[in-house]
């Protein structure tokens, strides 16, 4: 899983710091896992899951139009596409033409911290592997075939990155 709850709490922390309006991060599942609203929280987000299925923003406008679908209010509804793939969605309430330019800066921020947070996880996860590999190396001390083996593993691990 990309988006952490951690991540999640981060991004509706510092976008409603910068907006002040409420904001939403709903996982790739439809599940809205971080909110201003705390009560939200756990509650299924119909136009989230439309918005993963299609890969849009999606805009409600309303009351009248929110009301035609459940635990939905109005507000913008924004993608956060990583490696081709929508991984979270940021929504925010309130009227969409008074808050569009807001809700540019919280889709902004939520974008930095994916990427900042996806970029130490991959770090993180290549200083372990040199430190498993080092360790190798010296489990099979400083001999010709523990200099290959070192050498061979190095190289053939080092450029794969970790799953997701």
């Amino acid at each position: 899983m990309i988006i952490t709850t951690a991540l999640a709490n981060e991004i509706v922390a510092r976008a409603m710091a910068i907006i002040h309006h409420n904001v939403n991060v709903i996982d790739h599942h439809g599940q809205i896992i971080a909110s201003g609203e705390r009560h939200r929280i756990g509650e299924q987000h119909e136009v989230a899951r439309e918005v993963i299925r299609t890969g849009k923003r999606i805009c409600i406008n309303n009351a009248a139009e929110a009301a035609r679908f459940h635990n939905v209010h109005p507000g913008i509804n924004h993608p956060i596409i990583y490696d081709d793939r929508v991984v979270m969605v940021v929504g925010i309430s309130g009227d969409p033409a008074a808050i569009s330019r807001y809700a540019e800066l919280a889709v902004l921020t939520a974008e930095l911290l994916v990427r900042q947070a996806i970029e130490m996880r991959e770090t993180n996860w290549r200083q372990r592997l040199r430190d498993t590999l080092f360790c190798q190396y010296l489990e099979q001390g400083a001999t010709p075939a523990g200099a290959v083996l070192f050498q061979k593993n190095y190289s053939n691990r080092i450029s794969k990155t970790p799953a997701q």
